[in-house]
């Protein structure tokens, strides 16, 4: 389990300690505009998620039973309570297929469990814009924290993050809005959402379990928040403890890094936003493909073969033709191929009639990909791939990549993030809400409520 844990490090008290003090005029403009963009995103996701089977399916058994009407479902007409609006929001975050922002030091997706976590208690309360940021901030900073000292192995050990350390997230950003303002408090929001952590990875992709990570993340984080508020305790070392959290799911854990830098940089500002819809450790390999083809002037006709090398993570390994439309994601093959043909991958190269392409088996049938040694030592600091493309002829061209386009490093730009955001939102709502949602991201903090945005959610 990677030795004992160093006890001296209080990281679960020093978390609760600043999340007590964080304040919004402690955010630098940059860390706002960051948590805006967050939430923007998060936005075309969810919206683009609610128009999926399994929402509308959710949405009925939420309805069937009961609660309140007091908290949006986005997509719908139906108020429910916090905490399943929290669940059925954060279904529909991942529902977008895996378009949601990424944290890479952890392989973590914060956004699909903090912000509809946020959204649920800020609509409740009556919060302002501002109020919110604040939370997504903190949200973003526990996840992102406690998902770096368990490492990315823990996916490989059977643990996914959706449904793990962002919990810890979620149930940070709620207590913020609720208005704890303790140690003592933030203690027991972090223990009481550590007791619920789970993100089985064995039952989710290509399952519909794998958008209950999400979901259920983001439910347990508000449940957390909200029985801390009423008086519950847990403790205050639920993540470093010799029986906490870091010790049952970390491959190699390093409890120091929680509070490496603590209220010195915010780690919301080393978010990866993605272009395409798929894991992120596949979108190096993506990029590289695009960039070959347009600078070549390369043609489907003129492969021979695609070699990959990428890193050591076994599903991008597997490679299987996908079936279903949640296969395909993960099918780096498949991935390749369609994004030699559209020059995109999103929503409509998983569509049925795309599968049943010629030319998109063709050209899976041409990729090969191996793991790399010297690119999996890189990990998680870069998330690299080389792409070597051999021509009918024997001519050979090829490419290396870091890391993908949308990480810190190489970001999306700001007509890029909002040409995402409206692509995938206005397969639910048409453009005068979609201007409507996009100023009011714009102008959180001018004290505007967050009900407002609910309101334009509500569809």
């Amino acid at each position: 389990m990677g030795g004992s844990m160093d006890m001296s490090v209080p990281a679960t008290r020093a978390l609760a300690d600043w999340l007590a003090g964080l304040d919004y005029d402690d955010l630098p403009e940059s860390v706002r505009a960051q948590a805006r963009v967050c939430l923007l995103d998060y936005l075309g996701c969810a919206l683009l998620g609610a128009t999926r089977d399994q929402a509308r399916r959710l949405c009925r058994l939420i309805e069937q039973l009961g609660g309140v009407g007091q908290v949006t479902l986005i997509g719908s007409e139906i108020k429910t309570t916090p905490t399943y609006a929290a669940l059925f929001n954060g279904v529909l975050g991942s529902a977008s297929l895996l378009l949601e922002d990424t944290a890479a030091e952890s392989f973590a997706h914060p956004g699909v469990n903090v912000v509809p976590a946020a959204l649920a208690v800020a609509e409740y309360v009556d919060a302002s814009g501002a109020e919110l940021l604040t939370a997504l901030v903190a949200g973003y900073e526990v996840a992102m924290r406690v998902g770096a000292a368990a490492g990315w192995q823990t996916f490989e050990k059977g643990w996914h993050s959706r449904g793990a350390f962002n919990v810890f997230g979620a149930g940070a950003a709620a207590g913020k809005l609720l208005g704890l303002s303790s140690t003592e408090a933030f203690c027991a929001v972090l223990g009481l959402a550590g007791t619920q952590a789970s993100g089985l990875v064995e039952a989710s992709s290509p399952y519909d379990g794998w958008l209950l990570l999400s979901g259920s993340g983001a439910q347990d984080g508000v449940l957390a928040a909200f029985l801390a508020a009423d008086g519950w305790t847990a403790g205050c070392t639920v993540i470093e403890g010799s029986h906490g959290y870091l010790q049952a799911v970390a491959a190699a854990p390093r409890p120091e890094r929680v509070v490496i830098g603590l209220g010195e940089r915010f780690e919301i500002e080393a978010i990866t936003r993605k272009r395409h819809a798929s894991s992120s450790l596949t979108h190096s390999a993506i990029d590289l493909v695009m960039e070959l083809k347009e600078q070549h002037e390369l043609t489907a006709a003129s492969i021979e073969s695609i070699d990959v090398r990428t890193i050591d993570i076994h599903y991008l390994l597997e490679g299987h033709w996908p079936e279903r439309r949640l296969e395909g994601p993960h099918s780096l093959p498949y991935l390749l191929a369609v994004a030699f043909l559209d020059g995109e991958v999103l929503d409509p190269q998983f569509a049925p009639e795309r599968r049943e392409d010629p030319l998109v088996r063709y050209l899976f049938d041409r990729v090969t990909v191996s793991a790399d040694p010297e690119l999996t030592v890189k990990v998680p600091a870069e998330l690299p791939a080389k792409v070597t493309i051999e021509l009918k002829g024997g001519r050979k061209v090829e490419g290396y990549r870091p890391y993908p386009k949308g990480d810190p490093r190489d970001p999306l730009t700001e007509e890029e993030l909002v040409g995402k955001f409206r692509r995938l939102a206005s397969s639910r709502v048409g453009d005068e809400r979609l201007d409507a949602i996009q100023d009011w991201t714009a102008a959180a903090e001018v004290q505007l409520s967050v009900r407002d945005l609910t309101r334009l959610l509500a569809c």
